[in-house]
């Protein structure tokens, strides 16, 4: 039986951060500690418990459903304790907060991932600086970077965020007169939308479909004019999911096919390293990165 007295409290917040990345790496590089220390504590928490938390096969990581209901736990467990320290030193978090990211991530989904953080920390003066898409150089008021691309000329701590993950949505009235997707082929009798990227000849590619010439293709610049030229039933557009989740679930948007492919730009998080990093900033990177977990 465990008991407070003895609850290995380092081991599980080492396994709360390798739960949510599901990559030792990764969690090591949060927590500032070396691949073996991380490795250490989990088997250290899985001898205290008597359970195997994670499935190593295949040199993947994956929760077990002993890890999956311990990591629920703990992570509620870390808010709650979080919350309540906040709520008893709110002075800690009062102040100005400079973040930043691309145009299509901020219309997207980090305009109201960033609104409800503001409306839970109102004592937090967010504000918004716009970067460019692969943008090398930041900013040196910036306190928080959301980049698409890893910036090359900062000093600043870099960590993985997300990596995006594209598949093919359109709005639902596209679909109707008896318009079916039924396999991947079927896409093609729509008009493609197609940003600069282009990325639709490597999304068929990986289905083993060539595309046409004679395909009608909508072209424009970005992402985002993409996903607005789809909300508005041009077309059948290539999109991430999480820059299209919200609309997704308001209906607005429907997935066509589940099948993905990951770009090579990926999303990355740049701050001060955590050893340095101001409460606010610690509160609003975790808010990001919850975000992006649900």
């Amino acid at each position: 039986m465990i008991t407070r007295r003895d609850l290995p409290l380092n081991a599980l917040r080492a396994f709360e951060v390798c739960g949510r990345h599901l990559h030792m790496r990764a969690a090591a590089q949060e927590l500032g500690v070396t691949h073996a220390a991380v490795s250490r504590q989990i088997r250290l928490l899985e001898d205290k418990f008597g359970v195997q938390l994670f499935d190593r096969r295949h040199n993947k990581l994956a929760l077990t459903s002993a890890g999956q209901s311990l990591l629920h736990a703990t992570t509620e467990g870390l808010d709650t304790i979080i919350q309540g320290a906040l709520n008893i030193a709110p002075e800690e978090l009062k102040g100005p907060l400079v973040w930043a990211s691309t145009e299509s991530q901020v219309s997207t989904w980090l305009l109201d991932t960033v609104g409800e953080f503001q409306l839970q920390y109102p004592e937090v003066a967010t504000s918004l600086k716009m970067i460019e898409p692969g943008a090398v150089d930041l900013d040196s008021s910036i306190d928080v970077a959301i980049c698409y691309g890893k910036p090359s000329k900062t000093a600043k701590h870099t960590e993985l965020l997300y990596q995006e993950q594209l598949f093919p949505i359109c709005r639902p009235q596209l679909l109707e007169n008896n318009k079916h997707i039924k396999a991947p082929q079927d896409l093609l009798d729509f008009t493609l939308i197609v940003d600069q990227s282009n990325l639709w000849k490597n999304w068929f590619s990986s289905v083993n479909i060539e595309i046409p010439k004679s395909t009608r293709r909508f072209q424009l610049v970005n992402a985002h004019q993409a996903i607005n030229a789809a909300l508005s039933g041009f077309g059948i557009a290539l999109a991430d999911k999480l820059e299209v989740a919200h609309y997704i679930r308001q209906g607005r948007l429907i997935g066509l096919w589940d099948h993905t492919i990951a770009p090579t730009k990926q999303l990355f998080i740049v701050s001060q390293s955590p050893s340095e990093q101001s409460l606010r900033v610690r509160v609003f990177i975790d808010w990001i990165k919850k975000a992006i977990a649900n």
